[in-house]
């Protein structure tokens, strides 16, 4: 009787212990994720404004940002980098992956360090590299010339770092309200990647935790080269 209880008993804890390494119960990725939720803020007022950011309330992917949202990020940027306030509204356009990556991967489009095309250059990133999972919510481009956000299907703005890609492309924006003129497509990222950097630093985050973008790789991004 006894001999049959311990078989029982070390089926059981052998039964346990392959569950636990079994891929229904994933304790890894849980964790991080319980640790990612945890680093999440809650929310905040943005900072010379009377708008409060809820990043409590979940919303869908394709959402659009509220206008009360794009005044703020616009006096925001106004207040902190002298851009126009008073300047109207872009359009915003979601768009599948397969479609915003070619917006993404022609020059004068191009604003994100490691896609910066010139003419008669191949690109050096594999499509794995341009779609994987870190980076497949946080591609964006935006046309000078229709005046036009162009977001992925997946964007939520549920994030600081997705709030900050359109930071990012509202200081494009912003820019056509302005006289100043550059001598290449990366000189304007100047502006337009200090103006992320410090959105990101108002939730305690960097480009570099955030997009892998460390400051040499920004300084060489964000130059001409003849």
């Amino acid at each position: 009787m006894k001999r049959l209880a311990f078989t029982l008993v070390a089926a059981l804890v052998g039964l346990f212990g392959a569950a636990l390494h079994n891929d229904d119960y994933p304790l890894q990725p849980i964790a991080a994720q319980a640790a990612a939720e945890q680093r999440q803020p809650k929310g905040m007022k943005i900072p010379g404004t009377d708008y409060d950011i809820d990043f409590t309330e979940r919303r869908p992917g394709g959402a659009y940002p509220s206008q009360p949202l794009i005044k703020a990020v616009k006096q925001w940027l106004s207040s902190n980098f002298g851009l126009r306030a008073a300047y109207p509204d872009p359009i915003i356009q979601f768009v599948p992956l397969k479609t915003l990556i070619p917006l993404r991967y022609q020059g004068f489009l191009s604003d994100w360090p490691r896609d910066i095309v010139f003419p008669g250059q191949q690109l050096a990133i594999s499509f794995e590299e341009m779609t994987s999972a870190r980076d497949r919510d946080l591609i964006a481009a935006y046309d000078d010339e229709m005046k036009t956000i162009y977001l992925p299907e997946s964007w939520t703005g549920n994030t600081p770092a997705e709030l900050s890609v359109l930071v990012h492309q509202m200081v494009h924006h912003l820019q056509g309200a302005s006289s100043i003129r550059f001598e290449c497509p990366p000189e304007r990222e100047g502006l337009a990647y200090a103006a992320q950097a410090k959105w990101l630093g108002l939730f305690g985050r960097n480009l570099k935790d955030e997009f892998d973008i460390d400051p040499l790789t920004l300084a060489i991004s964000t130059r001409c080269i003849n």
